[in-house]
């Protein structure tokens, strides 16, 4: 529905982009392209025999430093794809996704004289080859084209080359670093706690670098954000980002980002509320002030119908399991791939309890079996998918205290609802779910 997504300010980042992600040595300059000047190829200049690579000494990497010839390589790239998408406006020139930064004689010179880390030499490069964008748009579209390079600020370059004046004001390490009018940075803070708010006291690098960021490109609307709302180990377990949501929006809103990507399990759907998610973060991005714990409640109570109290129960029984684990028992879930699914937090008197809470839920709709088959069964489906994390939970730690009957039942159901909600994944990267636990199936009065 587009009326319903542009009420909760959503799109489809394909739709403004031509390329995305981590383009840097695979859609932009491809390191088996040029295999020809991988890490350690030398070219002959005069009576002198110098560097000639283009990638860092694993080849994951470009080097920032390469120079013109791999410059205009990545311009040329880039903008294949500007002429391929006349109807995009968003390209990303992104790092690749590891640290394998370029450490060669020349990286670390140039960081010494005028770059100082590896952002500055990334905008540098970037700068170049957005200029060189430039010269073709104004050929090749003379009535204008609207066109905006995108670098990432993630991981090595998450920091900004910047360093503090006299007046212990912000500045630009050189003029070599400013940011081209055309280059858009979009801020990336993989390493931060989501499951704090974002500030000098919980997150302090993360918020130091923001306004750092912020200082360089000012209110321009050239500050983005790729943030991030999953565990990406445990897709079936629900990330407690919950109260920090505002938190964040809010420092972001502070620095002038108004563009927000918001990944989640790209690969699957999850168990994990995410259309509480979706409507309650929508609400906040609409107004950061806008008090989190109300959307919460008015969105249960609309979705959840009768089921709401259960559903807001199992809701703050998971805020309050994680806040309890951190307090007395020293557990750190900051990483966004911290373990957040061990049987220590949700040990077998938890599981039941959500157990309960559930069958009391599914109560709470029975009525509707009567009156609208159909509304009981949508209804059904949206408590289901949210007891499916506490199903995988049952049938990773707790199945020998369940009848073989029960068992059984809990697999079909699994299998089945996961199937139909789209749930494919239970970790990030080749982690199937289909099938994982039919071990565990056997005939009644079998020995488990």
């Amino acid at each position: 529905n587009q009326e319903y997504m542009k009420g909760l300010r959503l799109f489809a980042y394909d739709g403004e982009y031509g390329m995305k992600g981590y383009t840097q040595t695979d859609l932009i300059v491809n390191k088996k392209s040029h295999s020809d000047h991988l890490f350690g190829a030398t070219k002959v200049v005069g009576e002198k025999t110098v560097a000639d690579h283009w990638f860092s000494s694993e080849g994951e990497q470009l080097c920032w430093t390469a120079g013109e010839e791999m410059e205009l390589q990545a311009a040329k790239d880039i903008y294949a794809n500007i002429q391929s998408n006349p109807d995009k406006i968003y390209f990303q020139l992104g790092q690749a996704n590891n640290s394998d930064y370029c450490r060669c004689e020349r990286c670390e010179q140039a960081k010494k004289d005028w770059a100082m880390n590896d952002a500055g030499l990334q905008i540098n490069f970037a700068n170049h080859v957005a200029e060189i964008i430039d010269g073709w748009i104004k050929r090749d579209y003379p009535k204008g084209r609207e066109v905006r390079i995108v670098i990432l600020a993630y991981m090595g370059t998450e920091e900004p080359p910047v360093i503090k004046d006299g007046n212990g004001a912000w500045r630009l390490y050189s003029d070599k670093v400013k940011p081209h009018a055309s280059l858009y940075v979009e801020f990336s803070p993989i390493n931060a706690d989501f499951t704090k708010g974002l500030n000098e006291k919980n997150n302090p690098t993360t918020y130091s670098n923001l306004k750092k960021w912020n200082e360089i490109l000012g209110n321009s609307g050239r500050l983005m954000l790729w943030t991030y709302e999953t565990n990406f180990s445990y897709f079936m377990y629900n990330l407690n980002n919950f109260a920090a949501f505002k938190s964040h929006m809010q420092a972001f809103d502070e620095s002038g980002i108004d563009y927000v990507f918001s990944q989640g399990a790209t690969v699957t759907n999850q168990p994990a509320f995410q259309e509480l998610r979706l409507y309650v973060q929508s609400r906040i991005m609409w107004d950061v002030t806008a008090d989190y714990n109300e959307q919460v409640e008015e969105f249960m109570s609309a979705f959840y119908k009768e089921a709401a109290p259960e559903i807001t129960e199992y809701y703050n029984l998971i805020k309050l399991r994680y806040e309890q684990m951190e307090a007395l028992y020293g557990y750190d879930f900051s990483s966004i791939n911290a373990d957040i699914s061990s049987k220590e937090i949700w040990t077998e008197g938890i599981v039941k309890k959500i157990s309960d809470i559930f069958d009391r839920a599914y109560a709470k709709i029975d009525k509707y079996k009567y009156s609208s088959q159909s509304f009981h069964t949508k209804m059904y489906e949206r408590i289901k998918v949210l007891e499916l994390t506490n199903i995988y939970t049952v049938l990773t730690y707790y199945h020998q205290s369940y009848e073989q009957s029960e068992i059984n039942s809990l697999v079909e159901d699994f299998n089945y609802y996961t199937a139909k909600f789209g749930i494919t994944h239970y970790k990030n990267g080749e982690y199937y779910i289909g099938g994982m636990f039919d071990h565990l199936k056997k005939e009644e009065g079998a020995l488990i």
